[in-house]
């Protein structure tokens, strides 16, 4: 028999989680329900709109033989060594509710963890009121709010929400008023992203992962072998940037400028680059598998090497029709 479940949900404005055993002579199904709610919060002298756009769920069944078998249709799982089940959760920028079976046992279970895990990528600022001017730069917007989001994500215990079958309730916790690097963010006559994540204490490496960067200024930045995974790029400047070995996999680069860029091993993967500029790139080892070209510009542009398997193509200036065929002998797809 299931010991009684604790449910510990540390901020409930923002995420709640709760678990429902339904048991029957030969099965107990999980019933998942989970709602996460964008949050309006004070901030100096105006206020952040935030809200999650996915988490890690995290199921620890510590107790249950291996041999013991498991089905769950909620969605790509990976299985650890510890008999932890993980799942990763996409949420739409609003309001979101979700009540669906997580996962089917042959018997109750002695006991669990399940964990929802906050992650920075998926913290995100959808609106600001009263903390800039309209005439801030793009590459200071981006730092202020990449600035923010870290903050806020920082203020959550490493689980947003619990729910155990013996774990004590969390400690309180409370988000940030005030952001001590936002005021020079604001006031630096310094331009360049890179010179402004180092005053906000970003790491560009690891914390512009899901970060909002549209239309910022990139060229010639090294950011080789950054986690860049979801970022917001559309409209950026990128050109003879350094993106070799970055991992942009499902990256929104529309209307970019790469031209010149570095890209060798990079995981563009899901990424959207319609009407971005890829002239004068070559794409040794770069994985393009399922992203979108339509309208790209690909002039002088080097396939050799790359993982086209369905990417999109068409409209592409630069791509002569024989060379179109070819990508498509290679995977790609093209109307």
């Amino acid at each position: 028999m299931t010991a009684a479940l604790v449910f510990v949900n540390s901020f409930p404005d923002l995420a709640t989680l709760h678990l429902i055993l339904n048991q029957s002579d030969d099965r107990t199904t999980l019933q998942l329900q989970l709602q996460v709610c964008p949050q309006w919060l004070p901030l100096g002298a105006g206020r952040v709109h935030w809200a999650l756009r996915g988490s890690g769920l995290h199921l620890t069944l510590p107790h249950l033989p291996a041999s013991e078998s498991m089905t769950s249709e909620f969605g790509p799982v990976e299985i650890s060594g510890d008999r932890t089940l993980h799942w990763s959760l996409t949420f739409p920028p609003q309001a979101h509710h979700l009540d669906q079976t997580l996962l089917t046992l042959p018997h109750p279970p002695q006991d669990l963890q399940l964990d929802l895990v906050p992650r920075l990528a998926d913290c995100a600022v959808l609106a600001t009121e009263g903390l800039w001017t309209r005439d801030l730069s793009p590459n200071q917007q981006a730092i202020a709010k990449r600035a923010i989001v870290k903050a806020l994500w920082s203020a959550l215990p490493p689980f947003l929400c619990r729910i155990t079958t013996d774990s004590p309730p969390a400690s309180p916790a409370q988000f940030p008023t005030t952001i001590p690097t936002l005021e020079t963010i604001l006031t630096t006559s310094t331009a360049g992203i890179l010179d402004l994540a180092q005053l906000a204490q970003l790491d560009p490496a690891v914390d512009f992962a899901g970060g909002d960067f549209l239309g910022v200024d990139l060229q010639e930045a090294d950011l080789s072998g950054a986690d860049l995974r979801g970022v917001n790029l559309r409209g950026a400047d990128l050109s003879d940037a350094d993106l070799s070995g970055a991992n942009l996999s499902g990256a929104n680069l529309s209307g970019a400028d790469l031209s010149g860029a570095f890209l060798e091993n990079a995981n563009l993967s899901g990424a959207n680059l319609q009407r971005a500029s890829l002239a004068l790139v070559s794409l040794a080892g770069v994985n393009l598998s399922q992203a979108n070209l339509c309208g790209a510009t690909v002039s002088e542009t080097v396939w050799t090497g790359a993982t086209l398997t369905q990417m999109t193509l068409g409209d592409n200036l630069g791509l002569t029709p024989t060379a179109q065929q070819q990508l498509i002998e290679r995977g790609a797809i093209a109307p």
